[in-house]
């Protein structure tokens, strides 16, 4: 599967959320996520990484959201993320894709 990230697409520079909801439901669509991510930063030439967090806002049970770093907006989109800033690093883990990026991200925290 091959993302096209010209005509049409979000700017470069824009993260995306993806809610996946509850994460005791999640595990078919994470393994999803992770195998078209792993597609799409093995045929990048930049970094490109996804992010997890489990985010309640206020309510009983938490939810799952993961943010896609920019590069992978074609990506993102087709899985029905939403354009979003960038993702405080309060709470934010590595989910796939580089390493090396995620770490440059989540130390300037």
């Amino acid at each position: 599967m091959s993302f096209d990230t010209r005509e049409g697409s979000s700017p470069p520079s824009v993260w995306h959320v993806l809610n996946v909801g509850d994460p005791l439901l999640a595990d078919q669509q994470l393994e999803s996520v992770l195998q078209a991510v792993d597609e799409a930063c093995r045929q990048a030439v930049d970094d490109l990484a996804v992010f997890q967090r489990f985010e309640s806002e206020g309510r009983l049970h938490c939810e799952l959201k993961l943010y896609f770093s920019p590069g992978l907006d074609a990506l993102a989109r087709s899985l029905g993320a939403r354009p979003c800033g960038v993702p405080v690093g309060l709470g934010l883990e590595y989910f796939a894709g580089s390493e090396q990026l995620a770490q440059r991200l989540l130390s300037q925290e």
